[in-house]
């Protein structure tokens, strides 16, 4: 058994939650850098917005009890998201390989797949934390296989 304090998860990691779960529409980086806009600097650039994106996916999969990337194929489905699945710029991938897109769309493709892989994130287990209740400081804990 090991025992996670709430405090170890980020606080840009709840907002990325709350976010994704949330009714709202957008999934480009700009949306993400407005969603944390009240954590960091409201000018924060494409690779800033990039770091914490990938920051939160690295600790949602060190995270077992979220139940993201079980399949083991979160990497390789982030880099073809661009170009393959739900998040592909073009609904069903480019036409050929002479297709031209921008870095923007590039990226905010990969954006959208994690803001995607949080939305489907399960948070039972540490609701308290999710929701900011006074009691999220209490330990979480949990049996790993």
């Amino acid at each position: 058994m090991t025992t996670k304090q709430s405090s170890d998860l980020s606080e840009r990691l709840r907002v990325l939650l709350r976010y994704a779960k949330s009714e709202k529409d957008g999934t480009t980086w700009r949306d993400i850098a407005s969603a944390l806009g009240d954590l960091y600097p409201p000018d924060m650039t494409l690779p800033d917005v990039i770091h914490h994106v990938v920051s939160v996916l690295t600790e949602v999969l060190c995270e077992p009890r979220f139940e993201i990337g079980r399949s083991g194929s979160v990497g390789e489905d982030l880099l073809l998201a661009p170009i393959k699945g739900y998040h592909a710029i073009e609904f069903y991938g480019a036409k050929n390989l002479e297709t031209q897109y921008t870095v923007e769309q590039f990226y905010n493709a990969q954006v959208s797949y994690v803001i995607g892989q949080l939305s489907i994130a399960r948070i039972d287990w540490c609701h308290p934390w999710y929701e900011g209740s006074p009691s999220s400081q209490s330990t979480l804990e949990a049996t790993h296989v």
